[in-house]
């Protein structure tokens, strides 16, 4: 079963490792979350608030961060980034390029 975590508020939690494989994060507050290595394969974060989140070797392998909010997102790198879903409306780091499939969609 997915966890359906929808408007949550993980201000500053300790997820660190936490699997939310498929889970249902639409339009969660993450902003300062430590999501080091959380496993967040296929999970919804569409409109999602990660400004400070942590997400050095998160798992975001097709996670749908379309209208996202990832500026100022820490430890976030370009090949994660690429292995998401995003489109014109993700906010992303200063750092990370918008991915060239992104431009094509949305």
């Amino acid at each position: 079963m997915q966890a359906r975590l929808q408007n949550a508020e993980f201000y500053n939690a300790n997820l660190r490792s936490v699997v939310l494989s498929e889970a249902n994060l639409q339009k969660a507050y993450l902003s300062g979350a430590k999501l080091q290595q959380a496993n967040l394969y296929k999970a919804n974060l569409q409109g999602s608030f990660l400004p400070g989140a942590n997400l050095h070797l998160a798992n975001l392998v097709e996670a749908n961060l379309q209208g996202a909010n990832l500026s100022g997102a820490k430890n976030l790198e370009q090949h994660q980034i690429e292995r998401a879903i995003g489109d014109r409306t993700t906010r992303l780091a200063d750092y990370i390029e918008v991915p060239t499939h992104w431009r094509q969609s949305g």
